[in-house]
């Protein structure tokens, strides 16, 4: 959103350029808010509006020197009257939906708390206004976390924008554009983009961006698991296998296929207990025809004694203490507890 006024205060006429890591798109600010910005010294309003432009984790706006609300705490002069220029509160924000889509483009992370305050507008209205501001933002954060309202606010009413979105597709997207396409188009079609996009991927950068298939949450990529082998990572594809309709006949059958999908399966089967990541916090899935307890120990045993060797004892270990307990969410406010 190019404004002919400076992007920060919103009052002045742009006079300056500031450049940051996104050469196309620099900070279009007025004299004093380029000081203000240079210093780490802005007013929390004039913060979050960058930060709803560029993303908060841009050069000079991140949290090395602002906290969420857009507070400096590293500035090089003192800030001017901060308490008369607040951020607006996700409540304030919320009356208007431009404004709305600022709050949430400001913030590290889509709360659950944003995600109900986005559901509850014009889901038309809120679409054109995240159209818009992917045209005309030329920064990676804004486009990605465009995706992400759409994947999980708008799903099919915004299926045509995300169709068109793979015409212009960068890799770099791969992972929240895979989300919008889960959400938003036909299963089959959105699978089939995304595997295609994964498809020329060498193995070393295939074992990452493989998760993209996980916001499909389909046993299909567990047959796609199968035919891509060469690009494993064991503990990556566990949390992928755990997050795509894992069954325990296929577990069953991945441990007698022996390595590299024994140890898929034993990865999967820790994590199914551990929900650690994003992703596992957001899907929190479940092994689907548990076995039960003396089941799983009886059959894990035997496996051991075909592959008795430290890394897998100590999974089987791992996974038979946590079994009889339900799932643990372990993933606090975009952070891992036990990270």
């Amino acid at each position: 959103m190019e404004l002919s006024v400076c992007e920060a205060c919103r009052l002045r006429p742009v006079e300056m350029n500031v450049e940051n890591e996104e050469p196309r798109q620099p900070y279009r600010v007025c004299r004093e808010c380029a000081r203000r910005l240079e210093t780490m010294a802005l007013r929390p309003l004039e913060w979050f509006n960058l930060a709803a432009l560029h993303g908060p984790d841009k050069f000079l706006l991140h949290d090395d020197f602002y906290d969420e609300n857009g507070v400096a705490y590293a500035s090089d002069e003192d800030v001017e009257e901060p308490e008369k220029y607040p951020a607006p509160t996700l409540e304030e924000a919320a009356r208007n939906p431009e404004r709305l889509v600022d709050r949430v483009m400001a913030d590290y992370w889509l709360t659950d708390e944003q995600v109900e305050a986005l559901r509850a507008q014009d889901t038309r209205i809120l679409l054109a206004v995240l159209q818009q501001r992917v045209a005309s933002c030329r920064s990676l954060g804004i486009e990605t976390r465009a995706y992400e309202i759409c994947a999980r606010v708008l799903g099919e009413v915004a299926g045509d924008w995300i169709q068109s979105r793979w015409e212009s597709y960068r890799p770099v997207v791969l992972f929240s554009l895979a989300d919008a396409s889960a959400a938003c188009l036909p299963p089959e079609e959105g699978f089939t983009r995304v595997t295609a996009a994964l498809e020329p991927l060498p193995a070393s950068e295939l074992k990452n961006a493989a998760l993209a298939l996980a916001h499909f949450r389909s046993s299909d990529t567990l047959a796609w698991i199968e035919n891509h082998l060469e690009g494993v990572h064991y503990n990556l594809w566990g949390q992928l296998a755990a997050l795509s309709a894992l069954s325990w006949p296929r577990v069953v059958r991945w441990l007698e296929a022996g390595r590299p999908l024994s140890l898929i399966a034993l990865e999967a089967l820790v994590v199914l207990r551990r929900y650690n990541t994003p992703l596992l916090h957001r899907y929190q899935p479940e092994l689907l025809q548990d076995p039960g307890t003396e089941e799983l120990e009886r059959t894990l045993t035997g496996y051991l004694e075909r592959d008795n060797v430290p890394n897998t004892r100590r999974l089987v270990a791992t996974i038979l203490e946590s079994w009889p307990e339900p799932p643990t969410d372990l993933f606090v406010t975009g952070r891992a507890a036990d990270e």
